[in-house]
């Protein structure tokens, strides 16, 4: 586990700069490109090997189905992995330079810490992007920049040094 990234600055004033709604956003947007993208053509490529999938109509089935519950598992997985080894970051936290930490010391995630943190940002896509707005919001408004799934897991996002 990575040491806490607060024990090498001096003072209260210190402590590291907590990121904003919208650098998470991109982070997540890129996180959907460089994970997301190989991981639904994988689980596609493994689900739908020799079915027949046309099919002129679209119902809600359609997108709450065992490809998209698979889909969700291995990404999920994945990310865990990522914030637990790769110092609370994954490919899109990286390039712009934010990662995820314990609150209120700042160091590294355990695995329960990162899969919980991890399940209740998914729940989000069950209530079809509500809970987002919500998670989104409480980032935007709140001092600490924490949402939901932050404080429930003790957990918080902050720009890298």
């Amino acid at each position: 586990m990575a040491e806490p990234i607060a024990n090498d600055l001096t003072g209260e004033s210190q402590r590291p700069k907590h990121a904003g709604v919208w650098v998470r956003v991109a982070a997540n947007l890129l996180d959907v490109i460089i994970m997301g993208v190989p991981v639904l053509l994988l689980v596609t490529l493994i689900l739908q090997a020799g079915q027949d999938t046309q099919s002129d109509t679209v119902s809600l089935s359609d997108f709450y189905n065992i490809e998209t519950l698979a889909n969700a598992v291995l990404l999920g997985v994945v990310t865990v992995l990522l914030w637990v080894n790769w110092d609370g970051r994954t490919p899109g936290k990286k390039l712009l330079n934010i990662r995820i930490v314990s609150y209120p010391d700042y160091g590294g995630l355990s695995y329960v810490t990162a899969t919980l943190r991890t399940v209740l940002s998914l729940t989000g896509a069950v209530t079809a992007g509500v809970l987002y707005l919500v998670i989104a919001a409480m980032i935007d408004i709140r001092a600490d920049r924490r949402g939901f799934h932050d404080i429930v897991a003790g957990t918080c996002v902050v720009h890298d040094r």
